[in-house]
């Protein structure tokens, strides 16, 4: 977080030009610096197609800033609640981001206690909890949904929020956007909520006041929406697809297939690395003890783990960071020498500007190694749960990585009997995932795997995976 950290208040906005005025007047004056903390703010109001004025006076606004930290963006349809958050934090620019509801239910003079905790390092998100503090007496049924769904969402996360449904979360902006946010209305509490607790975040609770409306006031959540809620906290925690996440937990026990991986780069590996896409760390363990390690991975949960195991470790770097958009300059810095990239390209839509970034962030004479998935025709529902992009043909990276200015030293297939396991699993059963008991049986035999690719010298004409080794030339030192 920067000396002078920044919060994004995102509003969306829907027929509320009764409160509108004085809302925006209430967020701007709200004294931050009570938080024990100097910072910023910018306001970032989203209009979701209001047909009572509300827009109309957004555009006033906009037209004349006078000189107000205000942005402004407008949906020409009505989308939902969650809709108009995802636009707002597409242009959100700060640390620190809070939704703010339009009309007077949440206090913004609240702000301070809210930022507080991630302000003083002690938390990764903030829930603002209307039952622990000062609140209106509102309706019973409201009141016993809002219990209903948080004790739901404490038994499926195995945690003890109080208030599940607040519209007062505060979020480091970078974990935020790392959120693959689906829900357009109001279910987009429930679905932050089950994405927090799945990325394995530091939350905490502060209490704050509640004026809740009635329906006759403008209250727009309905019975419909506690139903929906539901329906969203079952569905993320046993239905969408976490199929990466549980198959990175079983890779990262497979101890013998990791070493044949780690065995298969070592030879072009120096002593400053830059692990691009480290996941849960299982290769960064490998790297560990080089001069230089520096890990980075779009995932917040992955990150923040991380950084916590090597916190002692000075010589490894943990950050969060998705391919391509690398800081070029700042690696530059740290006179990379090596460039580790291992079954991540296939996630990237970008991968031909992802391996120009990493030629132009090595030294001359750096290396990058490349380890991806083999054979497009493999590609099948595994892929699809894995978020896998394509497949790769040799020809078709070794041309990428000539495109980006390498020279190809190495590249060959492995792991021929992965081929075999893939092909079964996934285009004749066909399987989303692959079954723990085989990847057990598979880990039992690798050394037999291992000893039949050797007697090939090393180059099956196929294989489940492609490993491609490219130089940056000498001559290309900037």
């Amino acid at each position: 977080m920067s000396a002078r950290p920044k919060l994004s208040i995102i509003i969306p906005v829907y027929n509320e030009i009764a409160t509108l005025d004085q809302i925006i007047d209430r967020v701007l004056k709200v004294d931050l610096s009570q938080s024990g903390f100097e910072i910023d703010r910018e306001v970032i109001l989203v209009d979701d197609c209001s047909r009572d004025g509300s827009a109309a006076k957004l555009r006033q606004m906009q037209a004349h800033p006078d000189g107000r930290p205000l942005k402004f963006a407008f949906h020409e349809v009505n989308r939902g609640k969650g809709a108009a958050i995802r636009t707002g934090l597409e242009l959100a620019e700060g640390d620190l981001t809070i939704i703010q509801d339009a009309d007077l239910e949440y206090s913004p003079e609240e702000f301070p206690t809210l930022i507080r905790p991630i302000l003083a390092g002690q938390a990764d998100v903030v829930y603002g909890s209307r039952f622990t503090g000062n609140r209106r007496v509102f309706m019973f049924w409201h009141h016993v949904g809002n219990k209903m769904l948080t004790f739901i969402t404490n038994l499926l996360y195995n945690t003890n929020l109080s208030d599940m449904e607040t519209c007062y979360k505060v979020f480091r902006t970078r974990h935020f956007k790392s959120f693959d946010r689906q829900s357009n209305r109001f279910n987009i509490e429930p679905e932050i909520t089950a994405k927090v607790f799945r990325s394995h975040l530091r939350v905490h609770e502060v209490p704050i006041s509640y004026a809740g409306r009635s329906f006759e006031e403008g209250k727009k959540i309905t019975w419909r929406d506690g139903f929906s809620a539901l329906w969203t906290l079952l569905r993320y925690r046993f239905w969408v697809n976490h199929v990466g996440e549980e198959t990175l937990r079983r890779i990262a026990k497979l101890q013998r297939f990791n070493k044949w991986i780690y065995d298969t780069i070592l030879p072009h590996l120096g002593m400053r690395v830059l692990e691009a896409g480290c996941g849960t760390g299982t290769f960064t363990e490998f790297l560990r003890g080089r001069d230089r390690v520096f890990a980075v991975e779009p995932e917040a949960g992955y990150v923040e783990r991380l950084t916590q195991k090597y916190e002692s470790d000075p010589q490894v770097t943990v950050e969060q960071a998705t391919l391509p958009h690398l800081d070029v300059e700042r690696l530059r810095a740290e006179r990379l020498d090596t460039v580790v990239c291992l079954n991540v390209l296939e996630h990237v839509k970008e991968d031909a500007e992802t391996l120009r970034v990493f030629h132009d962030l090595l030294v001359s004479g750096g290396r990058a190694i490349i380890y991806v998935p083999a054979h497009p025709f493999l590609y099948c529902g595994l892929d699809r749960s894995l978020e896998h992009h394509r497949r790769y043909t040799k020809a078709g990276l070794t041309a990428l990585m000539r495109e980006a200015g390498f020279e190809v030293l190495e590249a060959r297939h492995q792991n021929v009997a992965g081929a075999f396991g893939w092909f079964f699993n996934g285009k004749v059963l066909p399987r989303r995932v692959l079954p723990k008991k085989q990847m057990g049986l598979y880990e039992s035999l690798v050394p037999v795997f291992r000893g039949f690719e050797r007697l090939l010298g090393n180059r099956p004409p196929f294989g489940l995976s492609l490993f491609v080794v490219g130089r940056k030339p000498e001559s290309r030192e900037p």
